[in-house]
């Protein structure tokens, strides 16, 4: 396989990252897909779980305050909001990472 396919196979195989995983999933790839640990154990998981609910937890934060600064009250941010943040983005982000780790690993 010339030098020219070898970069072709891996473009296709960067934009397929970028199509399922987005912008994140795409870097995420780029930067850590030549780590030791890449493929072993449950690395891509943990690694695509943690950055899902950190990416999540603070766009739902900021929407949060977004919501409440162009509505004008103070009703939005509060601990029960903050609790249901917290509680959506643990309960959604290890679906990510699963899905990215049985794409991955192949």
């Amino acid at each position: 396989m010339t030098k020219f396919q070898a970069d072709s196979q891996d473009l296709h195989y960067l934009r397929m990252v970028r199509y399922r995983f987005g912008i994140i999933g795409s870097y995420l790839f780029v930067h850590f897909g030549h780590h030791s640990k890449w493929g072993k154990g449950n690395f891509i998981f943990w690694l695509f779980t943690l950055t899902f609910a950190v990416y999540m937890n603070l766009m739902l934060f900021v929407l949060q305050l977004a919501i409440s600064y162009i509505f004008d009250h103070n009703l939005s941010v509060n601990y029960l909001s903050e609790l249901f943040i917290a509680t959506f983005t643990l309960g959604l982000s290890p679906v990510y990472g699963w899905w990215a780790q049985d794409f991955l690993k192949k």
